[in-house]
């Protein structure tokens, strides 16, 4: 059995069956007797599980090929015609031309607006989506308007792209300074300008690979900005535009063809140090438990 802690990645490996038998068996032996590994493990099930949930609205994958069979099926045999004494038969075929003069006698003094065609084109964003969630070390939870967001808590996206071509991810957080933190890309080289996380074809939640952790956000107001498109930008087109430009309406007009949305959580106040007492000299030092690591841990960067 292994001593060393595996990373985030491998433990999800696990989780996806991607590992060995004997590479399964050595991690879930150490996770048995590690509790910082066996509570990232939980905490990866957990969300795994919720976002593998089928999305409401979605068919399932097995309802196109039972409507495809269904089509190929032979049709019902056609009723036997009845004939009808021709007195009915001319009957029948006054009425229907009545009926046909009743109809488009008028049409000529419709309004060209009373008529348009039925069904169109699904719009782009409506086939994309995207959620972000906390990880505080018990649970993954969604994250909603109004939300507290505690110092340390890793925070990861999650979306759905039912669109046949990828779909292209800014996301980022304005804090109660109005400083930028970058989710993703990842920025922390203010010598680069990284192009948007790109987002394969999803029918099902899928979650980024790298959680986030933000550093320096002082206590209060963090509004959670995501911009969904269909191709990609630029980290410096959202760090040139200033405060104004950030306003999601701002952002909406400036992107039309994106997927622009916002939710506004309360980001506590750090936690001061706790206080160390000083150790008796006969007292047994006692090791502390390795926290639990999340991949990808980026803070802001600063433009210079």
């Amino acid at each position: 059995m292994s001593t060393t802690c595996p990373t985030s990645e491998e433990l999800a490996r696990l989780l996806d069956g991607e590992l060995t038998e004997n590479r399964a068996a050595d991690l879930r032996g150490h996770a048995a007797t590690c509790p910082a590994c066996a509570a990232e493990l939980e905490a990866h099930g957990a969300l795994l599980a919720r976002l593998r949930a089928p999305v409401p609205g979605v068919p399932s994958p097995g309802a196109l090929a039972a409507v495809m069979a269904r089509l190929d099926e032979a049709p019902p045999a056609a009723p036997a015609r009845r004939r009808l004494p021709r007195a009915a038969w001319a009957g029948g075929l006054a009425a229907a031309a009545a009926a046909l003069l009743l109809v488009a006698l008028p049409r000529a003094e419709r309004d060209a607006g009373d008529f348009a065609p039925r069904g169109a084109a699904v719009a782009w964003a409506s086939k994309v989506g995207v959620e972000l969630w906390a990880l505080d070390g018990q649970r993954p939870r969604r994250l909603g308007e109004g939300d507290a967001v505690a110092p340390g808590d890793g925070l990861v996206a999650s979306y759905s792209n039912l669109d046949q071509a990828p779909a292209w991810l800014l996301a980022f957080a304005v804090d109660a300074r109005g400083e930028v933190h970058w989710l993703y890309p990842a920025w922390t080289d203010a010598a680069s300008d990284p192009a948007s996380a790109r987002l394969e074809g999803a029918t099902v939640q899928r979650a980024l690979a790298d959680a986030v952790v933000l550093e320096g956000v002082p206590e209060g107001p963090l509004r959670l900005v995501t911009v969904l498109s269909p191709g990609p930008h630029r980290v410096s087109e959202i760090e040139g535009a200033g405060a104004a430009g950030l306003a999601t309406e701002q952002l909406r007009r400036r992107w039309p063809e994106a997927r622009v949305e916002a939710l506004t959580v309360h980001h506590r106040a750090p936690r001061p140090p706790a206080a160390r007492a000083r150790p008796r000299q006969c007292a047994r030092r006692v090791g502390s438990l390795k926290p639990a690591r999340l991949r990808g841990s980026v803070g802001r960067a600063a433009v210079s």
